[in-house]
C-alpha cells in the first residue's frame, strides 16, 4: 500500500510479488523507473532483438524502401527506417525484460510444483516443458541485455584505479605507439592495394560490438546480425565514399558525452 504522494512521485513504479520459498512472507521486487523529463531516449541496438522471429522480416521490409541519392545517402535513409521499426519491435516484444523474466520463472516454478503433485497428468507435463522453454528464453534475453549494457569486463572489475585498469591503460598506450620501421616493397604494396568488398567486410566484422556506436546509434552488432540483408549495399556505399572522397555531413561528426566524476 502506498499513499498519493508516492504515486505522484513514482507514477511508473512497478512491483512484482514472488513465491514465499523458505521465507515467512512473499518477497517483492520494486522497480522505480526514472521519471520522463521530456527528453528523448537515445536509440541503442540490442542483440536480443535478433532472436525475434520477426527480426529479419522487419529489417527486410524497411530495407526495401526506395530512396534516391548517393549510395551512402540511400544506406543512411534506410537505417533511419530500420531504427523506427526496431523501436516498435522493442516496445511490443521486449519491454520490461526483468519483470518478464521474473514472471516466467514464477510460472515455471508453479508448473513444476503442479507436476510434482500430479505426476501422471500429461497436460501438466506439456505445460511444464513449455514454461521451462519460456523461462530459458526470457532469461537469455535478460542476460544479453545485461552483458551489452555492462560490457562484462568492466562490470566485474569496474574502471576504478585498480591494477586491472592500470594494466589496461599500459597495454592501450603500447598499442598506440607509432614506430618508424623501414617500408619494404611488400609493405608498400599492401598500403597501396585497392579496397575490396572482402576487406571491407573483414574490417567491419573485426569491430567489437561493445564499441561506441556512430551518430546513427548502430553498432557493429547490428550489421553482423543483418548482414545478409544490408551487407552488399553497406559495402558498396563505403567503397563509393573511399573512391569519391565525399562523406555525408551527418556522418562526419561524433557525439561527446560529459560524465561527472
Amino acid at each position: 500500500m502506498v499513499n498519493s504522494t508516492w504515486k505522484d512521485t513514482y507514477p511508473t513504479a512497478e512491483v512484482c510479488y514472488m513465491n514465499e520459498g523458505t521465507f515467512y512472507h512473499s518477497p517483492c521486487l520494486l522497480t522505480l523507473y526514472p521519471r520522463d523529463g521530456g527528453s528523448k531516449k537515445p536509440f541503442k541496438y540490442f542483440t536480443m532483438w535478433k532472436t525475434s522471429p520477426m527480426f529479419s522480416t522487419i529489417v527486410q521490409e524497411q530495407w526495401n524502401n526506395q530512396f534516391h541519392g548517393s549510395k551512402m545517402y540511400v544506406v543512411v535513409s534506410k537505417l533511419k527506417k530500420v531504427k523506427v521499426a526496431l523501436k516498435e519491435l522493442n516496445r511490443v516484444s521486449f519491454s520490461d525484460i526483468q519483470v518478464a523474466e521474473l514472471k516466467a520463472y514464477n510460472d515455471m516454478i508453479a508448473a513444476q510444483t503442479a507436476m510434482h503433485l500430479h505426476s501422471s497428468d500429461q497436460l501438466l507435463g506439456d505445460l511444464e516443458l513449455q514454461d521451462i522453454h519460456d523461462y530459458k528464453l526470457r532469461h537469455q534475453y535478460y542476460l544479453d541485455l545485461l552483458r551489452q549494457k555492462a560490457k562484462m569486463d568492466w562490470i566485474r572489475a569496474s574502471d576504478e584505479n585498480t591494477s586491472l585498469f592500470q594494466q589496461s591503460v599500459r597495454q592501450r598506450n603500447s598499442q598506440n605507439q607509432v614506430y618508424s620501421p623501414l617500408i619494404t616493397d611488400h609493405n608498400r604494396a599492401i598500403l597501396t592495394a585497392p579496397y575490396t568488398a572482402a576487406k571491407m567486410k573483414k574490417a567491419l566484422f573485426s569491430i567489437p560490438g561493445v564499441k561506441a556506436p556512430g551518430p546513427d546509434r548502430f553498432d557493429s552488432f547490428f550489421f553482423k546480425d543483418a548482414w545478409s540483408i544490408e551487407g552488399d549495399e553497406v559495402v558498396a556505399a563505403v567503397l563509393d565514399v573511399l573512391k569519391q572522397g565525399k562523406l555525408l555531413k551527418e556522418l562526419s561528426h561524433t557525439v561527446i558525452t560529459l560524465i561527472l566524476k
